[in-house]
């Protein structure tokens, strides 16, 4: 009786540590993913591609703007660019 005592006794012992380390190990995972979700918001307020992004497309819808109102050559330059620029590349 004393026998199986202890090992009832032991058993609980190693049943509570296994729960303790398991439940440590989840609480390290969520600190780890509580870390990385903190690190991507970080990483989406500092990413700079967004406004170079839109700085770049403005610079070229100015930089492609007409000076001047073009003749009847510039209007048919510019369809004939038109639909050149629509066909596909190869």
């Amino acid at each position: 009786m004393k026998e199986q005592t202890l090992a009832d006794y032991e058993a609980s012992e190693a049943q509570g540590f296994d729960d303790n380390m398991i439940n440590n190990l989840l609480m390290n995972k969520q600190a780890k993913q509580g870390a990385e979700a903190m690190l991507t918001g970080q990483e989406q307020i500092s990413n700079p591609m967004g406004y170079t992004s839109a700085a770049m497309q403005g610079s070229q819808s100015i930089m492609n703007a007409p000076l001047q109102t073009p003749g009847i050559g510039g209007l048919l330059g510019g369809i004939a660019s038109g639909v050149i620029s629509k066909l596909p590349t190869f």
